[in-house]
C-alpha cells in the first residue's frame, strides 16, 4: 500500500477541508509542534482504511472535531498496478458514508463497493492487511511503535503471517479442504453407484450367451410338437363349434313364436273398418273451420285500420281521462305565475346579504395577516432566546470540562511520579536477586561436576583404564561418592523463581508508569483540547450578550432577550382578540345568507315543480289523444263536448265487433270438437291395430334371420325377404312361409349336428397318439416344458443385454473412481501438510529468520555493532553475548529495535513481493541521542531509496535538517485550526535554525 492523495475536514484539529498530495518519493518528514495535528493524519489514514481509530476500532465519533458535527476523509492510495480511492464520513446527526472505488480498472470486481463492513473486508483484501497487523508494520503510532517487539509468539506470528503473504499458504489449504469437500460426496456417489453393477460383466455377458443358445435349441424342438398339436386341436375346436353353431340354430328356430300368420289377417280386416269412419269425419271438421276463417277475416281487417276491439278499447278508457285533464289546465298555469313572482323578490334580497359577508371578511383577513406577522416576531424571539440559552449552557458545560480535565492531568503526573518512584525502589531487588540465582547456578554447576566424575567411574576397578586420562587406576582405588543434588537443583530453582518476580515486579512497574505517561499525554491533549472548546463557546456566547459579565447569574445574561419575548407576546394577544371579534361577525353573517340562500333554492324548486306539473299535464294529453284512433279522435285544442261524442262514436263501433265475434268463437267451439272425435279415432287404430302389428314386427324378423343363419350354414336356399311398406294382407302371407321353412330346417340341422361329432372324435385319437410318440403324457406337461425353456431363453437374453448395457458403464465409473481416489489422497495430504503445525510453521520459521537477520544486521549498524536479534526476539548484547528481554531496554533502545523490526519487515516482505510499500513512524525520536538519530535516519534513507515511501513524524525540527522533503503541521491563528503543506529547502532550514536558537535562549 502506498499513499497518493489524503482530503480531510472535521478531523479533530483539522477543522476546515486540507488536501495533502504524497507525490514524493523516499524519505519524507512531517514536522510540527506537540500538538500540532501531526498524529492526525496517520489517525486520518487509519479511518479511511479501517474506519477505526489507532486506539479503538469502534470510537471513531472522537475523532469529530470540537465545534464540528461530522468528519470526512478521502484517501487515495495504490497497490501493484491498480489506484484505489476510500471514502469515509461519520456524522452526529446524518447516517455514515463508507465508499470503495477502483479509479484505475472499472472492470474489477471491486471497482464499486458501499457499507461499512464491504468496505473493510475489501480494504484488508486489497491490502493484504488488518487493523492489528497494519498498526504493526505499516504505521506505528505514538506510543506503540514497540507492539511488534514486545508481542506474544501467537501474536508474532500472526502479524508475520499477514505481511509476509503467508495467509496465501492457509488459502490454498483451504482451496484444498474445499475441493477435497466437494470431491468426497462425488466419489462417494460414484463408488455406491459402481456397486451396484456387476463385478465382471464381461465374464457374465460369455456365460449369458452360452445359456441362450442352448434354451433356443430346446424351444425349437418343443416349438415343432407344439406346432403339430396346434393344428389338431384346431381342428378338433372347429368340429366343436360346428355342432354347437347347428344346435343353437334349431334351439333359436323352434324356440321362434307361432300363429303370427293368423293373426295379422285378423288385424288387416279392423283396419279397413276404422279408415272408412276416419273419411268421415274430416269432412265435419273442414265445414266448422271454414266458418271460423270468416268471423277471424273481419275482425282482423278491423285490427289492421287501427279500430279493433283492442284499440276501441283503449280508447273508451283514454276519453274519460282526456276530459278531467283539460278542466285542471287554467288553475295549474296561474299557480305557476304566482311562484315566479316570489321567487325574484327572494333573489333580490340575497344580493345585499352577500356584500355585507364581503365586506366582514375583508376585516377577518387583515386581522389574520396582523396576528401572523406578530406570531414570526415571537418565533424569531424565542429562537434567539433559545440560542442565547444554547451557547451559554455550552459555555458553562466546556468551563466544567476544562477544569475536570486539569483535575485528571494534575492526577496522572502524581501517577507517574509514584510508578516512576516504585519501579526505581524495587530495581536493587532485582540485581540482588539475579546475584543469588548466579550464585546458586554456580554452585550447582560444580556439583554437576565433581557428580560427573563420580559417575565415570562408578564400576571401575584398580587397574582399568582412568574414564578422564586412560592411564591405569591405582591399587586401592575406590570410586568417589555421588553427592546429593537435589538441594541445590532446589536451592538455584527458588533463586531462579525470585529473579522472575522481582523482573515481573519491576515489569510491572514500567508498564504502569507507561501506563500512567500515555495517559497523562492524553490527558494533556485533552486539557489543550477543552480549553480550545472553552475559548471558541465564549466567541460564541459574546456575539449574543456581548460584552456582559459572564460570571452574572444565567437570569441576568437572558434577560433582555426575554424581555423581547415577552413584549411581543402581549402584542399577540391583543391582535388575537381582534381576530376573534371579526370571525364571530363574519360566522353571523355567512348563517344570515346560508338561510337566505335556502329561501331562494326552495322558491326555484316551487317554481320548477308548478312548471312540471304543468308539463306532465300536456304530455298527459298528449298520450290520452294518442290512445284514440285517428278517426274517433276530438280535434284541437280538445274541448270537452268533442270529447263526448268521440266516446259515443267508439261505443257504437264496439258493438258491432262484439257480434263478429261471437260468431267467431262458436265456429272455433264446433271446430274443436269434431276434430276430438276424429283424434279418438286415430287413437284406437293406434292401440287396436298399429300396436299389434308391430308387436309381430321383431319375432318375425328374428325367425327370419335364423332361417337365413341356418340356410347359409347348410348351403340351401335362403327365404326372401319383405319390403318396409308392405300392407298387413302381404305380411301375413310372408308370415305363413316362415313358419313352413322353419319346420324343415330343425330337422337338417339335427343331422348336422350328429356328422360333426363323428369327426370330432377321429381327430382327438390323433392328438393323444401325437402326444405320446413326443414323450409328453398331457397337453399340459408339453407346456410346461416349452415355458420352461422360453424362460430359460429370456432370463439369458436379459442378462446379456445387461451384461452389454454395464460394460461401458463400469469401465467409465471404473475410469473416473481410481484418478479421483488418488486426486482425494493428494488433496487430503496437502491439507494435513499445509496446517500452522507442520508446512506453515517451517515457512513462518524460515521467514522469521529471515526477518530477525535482516533486523539484526540494521539494528547493529544502528547501534555500533553492539546489538541484534535472537532466535526468539530476545536482545544480544554482544558485549556479553548473552540475550535479554526487550523490555531490558532503555527508551531509545527500545524505539531501535522497533525501527529495525520494521525495515527488516520491509527487506523480507519486499524480497517475497510482498505488499509493504510504505512505513510511518510516529514519534520515538526523542528519546534518541544525535548519534543514534543520524544513524537511524541513514538506515532509514538506505531503505527508502529502494522506491518505498518512508515518512518520520516529529516535533525535533533537527530531524527534517537530513530530509529534503517535509511536510510542515502547524496551527491557524485565530480558531487554531490546523493546516498541512509542504515547504521547501530555505524554509526547511529557517524552521531548524528557530528551533536551535530557542533551544539555547532556553
Amino acid at each position: 500500500m502506498r499513499p497518493l492523495r489524503l482530503q480531510m475536514e472535521g478531523l479533530r484539529s483539522y477543522r476546515h477541508p486540507v488536501d495533502i498530495l504524497f507525490d514524493r518519493d523516499g524519505l519524507i518528514a512531517i514536522i510540527g509542534d506537540t500538538g500540532a495535528g501531526k498524529s492526525s493524519i496517520l489517525e486520518a489514514i487509519v479511518y479511511a482504511l479501517y474506519s477505526a481509530t489507532s486506539w479503538d476500532q469502534r470510537g471513531v465519533r472522537a475523532l469529530i472535531s470540537s465545534g464540528a458535527k461530522k468528519v470526512s476523509v478521502v484517501f487515495d492510495f495504490a497497490v501493484g498496478e491498480k489506484k484505489w480511492r476510500v471514502t469515509r464520513a461519520t456524522s452526529l446527526t446524518a447516517q455514515p458514508v463508507h465508499l470503495l472505488e477502483c479509479t484505475s480498472d472499472a472492470d474489477d470486481p471491486l471497482a464499486r463497493v458501499d457499507g461499512e463492513a464491504a468496505v473493510n473486508d475489501a480494504v484488508k483484501k486489497i491490502v493484504g492487511l488488518d487493523y492489528d497487523t497494519f498498526q504493526s508494520a505499516v504505521v506505528l503510532p505514538q506510543g506503540r511503535f514497540q507492539h511488534l517487539l514486545r508481542s506474544s509468539p501467537g501474536d508474532r506470528t500472526a502479524i508475520l503471517k499477514g505481511i509476509l503473504r503467508l495467509e496465501q499458504l492457509e488459502v490454498v489449504r483451504e482451496m484444498a479442504e474445499r475441493a477435497l469437500s466437494r470431491l468426497r460426496p462425488r466419489l462417494a456417489a460414484k463408488v455406491e453407484e459402481r456397486q451396484r453393477y456387476r463385478l465382471d460383466p464381461v465374464d457374465d455377458l460369455m456365460a449369458a450367451r452360452v445359456r441362450k443358445e442352448d434354451a433356443a435349441t430346446r424351444v425349437s424342438s418343443l416349438q415343432g410338437v407344439k406346432a403339430t398339436l396346434d393344428v389338431l386341436r384346431a381342428a378338433i375346436a372347429e368340429q366343436d363349434e360346428r355342432a354347437s353353431r347347428f344346435n343353437g340354430l334349431r334351439q333359436a328356430i323352434s324356440g321362434a313364436p307361432t300363429g303370427m300368420a293368423e293373426r295379422l289377417g285378423r288385424l288387416a280386416e279392423l283396419d279397413t273398418e276404422i279408415a272408412t269412419e276416419l273419411s268421415t269425419q274430416a269432412g265435419l271438421v273442414e265445414d266448422a273451420a271454414g266458418r271460423e276463417r270468416a268471423a277471424t277475416k273481419l275482425l282482423d281487417e278491423a285490427n289492421q285500420t287501427g279500430v279493433g276491439l283492442a284499440q276501441l278499447l283503449g280508447a273508451s278508457q283514454a276519453i274519460p281521462n282526456l276530459i278531467e285533464e283539460v278542466a285542471a289546465l287554467g288553475g295549474r298555469e296561474q299557480a305557476a305565475v304566482n311562484s315566479r313572482a316570489g321567487h325574484r323578490a327572494l333573489l333580490a334580497q340575497a344580493e345585499g346579504d352577500s356584500i355585507r359577508l364581503a365586506e366582514l371578511e375583508a376585516a377577518l383577513l387583515a386581522a389574520d395577516a396582523r396576528k401572523g406577522g406578530l406570531a414570526v416576531g415571537k418565533d424569531a424571539a424565542e429562537e434567539r432566546l433559545r440560542e442565547v440559552s444554547r451557547a451559554l449552557e455550552a459555555y458553562r458545560r466546556k468551563v466544567a470540562r476544562a477544569t475536570e480535565i486539569s483535575a485528571a492531568v494534575a492526577s496522572a503526573t502524581v501517577a507517574l511520579a509514584a510508578a516512576r518512584s516504585q519501579a526505581e525502589a524495587v530495581g536493587p531487588e532485582v540485581q540482588i536477586a539475579r546475584t543469588a540465582a548466579s550464585t546458586a547456578q554456580a554452585e550447582l554447576d560444580e556439583l554437576r561436576r565433581s557428580n560427573a566424575a563420580a559417575h565415570a567411574a562408578h564400576d571401575a576397578q584398580p587397574g582399568d583404564a582412568c574414564p578422564v586420562c586412560s592411564r591405569p587406576l591405582p591399587d586401592g582405588f575406590a570410586p568417589p561418592k555421588i553427592a546429593d543434588e537435589d538441594v541445590a537443583v532446589g536451592v538455584v530453582a527458588a533463586a531462579r523463581t525470585d529473579e522472575v518476580d522481582a523482573e515481573r515486579k519491576v515489569a510491572g512497574f514500567e508498564e504502569a508508569a507507561r501506563i500512567a505517561g500515555e495517559d497523562l499525554k492524553s490527558s494533556e491533549l485533552r486539557a489543550l483540547e477543552a480549553r480550545e472548546a472553552v475559548d471558541g463557546s465564549v466567541e460564541a456566547l459574546r456575539a449574543f450578550v456581548g460584552a456582559a459579565d459572564l460570571a452574572a447569574d444565567d437570569a441576568l445574561l437572558l434577560a433582555p432577550a426575554g424581555g423581547a419575548v415577552n413584549g411581543i407576546a402581549r402584542e399577540l394577544g391583543e391582535a388575537d382578540g381582534q381576530l376573534r371579534e371579526a370571525q364571530e361577525a363574519v360566522a353571523l353573517q355567512r348563517g344570515v345568507a346560508s338561510e337566505r340562500t335556502k329561501a331562494v333554492t326552495a322558491a326555484a324548486e316551487a317554481v320548477r315543480g308548478k312548471e312540471r306539473e304543468i308539463g306532465e299535464a300536456g304530455e298527459r294529453v298528449t298520450r290520452y289523444l294518442g290512445a284514440i284512433p285517428e278517426g274517433y279522435r276530438p280535434p284541437v285544442p280538445v274541448t270537452e263536448e268533442a270529447c263526448r261524442r268521440s266516446l259515443d262514436a267508439v261505443a257504437a263501433r264496439q258493438g258491432q265487433l262484439a257480434q263478429v265475434d261471437g260468431a267467431r268463437q262458436a265456429a272455433q267451439a264446433e271446430r274443436q270438437q269434431e276434430e276430438a272425435r276424429r283424434e279418438t279415432l286415430h287413437r284406437r287404430r293406434r292401440t287396436e291395430v298399429d300396436g299389434p302389428v308391430a308387436a309381430t314386427a321383431a319375432p318375425l324378423a328374428n325367425l327370419h334371420r335364423c332361417i337365413q343363419d341356418a340356410a347359409q350354414s347348410l348351403d340351401s336356399q335362403t327365404p326372401r325377404a319383405i319390403a318396409n311398406d308392405a300392407d298387413l294382407i302381404t305380411r301375413a302371407v310372408w308370415a305363413k312361409d316362415l313358419e313352413a321353412a322353419a319346420s324343415d330346417l330343425c330337422e337338417r340341422l339335427e343331422l348336422a349336428r350328429t356328422q360333426t361329432f363323428d369327426a370330432k372324435s377321429a381327430k382327438e385319437l390323433e392328438r393323444t397318439e401325437a402326444l405320446l410318440g413326443a414323450g409328453f403324457e398331457s397337453a399340459e406337461t408339453l407346456f410346461d416344458a416349452l415355458t420352461g425353456a422360453l424362460a430359460d431363453r429370456l432370463a439369458a437374453d436379459r442378462d446379456e443385454a445387461e451384461a452389454e448395457r454395464q460394460i461401458p458403464i463400469v469401465a467409465a465409473l471404473d475410469a473416473q473412481i481410481a484418478p479421483a481416489s488418488a486426486l482425494a489422497q493428494d488433496l487430503q495430504e496437502l491439507s494435513a501438510q499445509l496446517t500452522d503445525a507442520r508446512f506453515v510453521r517451517y515457512v513462518a520459521t524460515r521467514k522469521q529468520q529471515a526477518l530477525l537477520a535482516a533486523a539484526s544486521e540494521i539494528l547493529s549498524s544502528m547501534t555500533g555493532d553492539r546489538y541484534g536479534f535472537s532466535s526468539d526476539f530476545q536482545i544480544v548484547d554482544r558485549m556479553g553475548d548473552l540475550p535479554r528481554d526487550a523490555k531490558t531496554l532503555s527508551g531509545g533502545e527500545t524505539f531501535l529495535a522497533s525501527l529495525a523490526l520494521a525495515l527488516g519487515l520491509l527487506e523480507v516482505a519486499g524480497r517475497g513481493g510482498g505488499r509493504l510499500d510504505a512505513l510511518f513512524l510516529d514519534e520515538g525520536f526523542a528519546s534518541l541521542d544525535g548519534g543514534a538519530i543520524d544513524e537511524a535516519l541513514s538506515e532509514l534513507e538506505r531503505v527508502a531509496g529502494r522506491g518505498r515511501l518512508v515518512a518520520v513524524v516529529s516535533h525535533l525540527k533537527a530531524v527534517a535538517e537530513r530530509i529534503d522533503d517535509v511536510l510542515y503541521v502547524h496551527r491557524q491563528p485565530g480558531d487554531r485550526s490546523s493546516v498541512a503543506e509542504w515547504i521547501g529547502p530555505e524554509e526547511r532550514d529557517a524552521l531548524v535554525m528557530r528551533d536551535v536558537e530557542l533551544t539555547l535562549l532556553a
